[in-house]
């Protein structure tokens, strides 16, 4: 077995998930596929990828850097289909922000407003998350291209802010 956008998916989702179950409820497939698909993707890398117990599967360290892995290629494929769509469709470009509810009303209107008056083929999808977390979070992982929200005053150290910061893509 080759590893295809497919298993990567799934696997994403059995560790996210924390179930195989709940995963295929969410892929929309058979518990059993995914079950079969996880298995096999552990065998073609020959190593353990979940450690499974009473509160759930858990990913070994290198689940968790095959997740890692799986969501920038399965990010780069996205980018792939979508800047190739971009030209038989006549969108120029797209750009998901994650912001808190204050920056999305107190701050991006105005913002918005002007930058899509100067880029009108560049589609704006804006999500609202609720902690600077998960938006620094999604940035981190390539599931957002910008995050507007306010560093904790005791940020761990672990967060690495240079990593964090917006990606230029216009």
């Amino acid at each position: 077995m080759k590893l295809d956008p497919t298993s990567l998916r799934l696997f994403i989702s059995v560790v996210e998930e924390r179930t195989i179950a709940k995963a295929a409820e969410r892929e929309h497939i058979a518990p059993s596929a995914v079950s079969k698909r996880v298995s096999e993707l552990g065998a073609a890398l020959n190593t353990e990828l979940l450690a499974r117990s009473n509160k759930g599967i858990q990913p070994t360290p290198a689940g968790v850097t095959l997740v890692n892995l799986a969501r920038g290629v399965l990010h780069d494929l996205d980018e792939i289909h979508s800047q190739m769509l971009d030209y038989s469709s006549g969108m120029r470009g797209h750009v998901r922000i994650f912001a808190t509810i204050s920056a999305i009303t107190r701050y991006l209107p105005e913002q918005l407003s002007s930058f899509l008056a100067a880029h009108p083929l560049v589609e704006v999808r804006l999500e609202e998350q609720k902690t600077s977390t998960v938006i620094a979070k999604a940035i981190a992982e390539y599931a957002a291209d910008i995050g507007i929200f306010t560093l904790p005053p005791h940020a761990p150290p672990r967060w690495n802010i240079s990593r964090i910061t917006a990606r230029s893509w216009w």
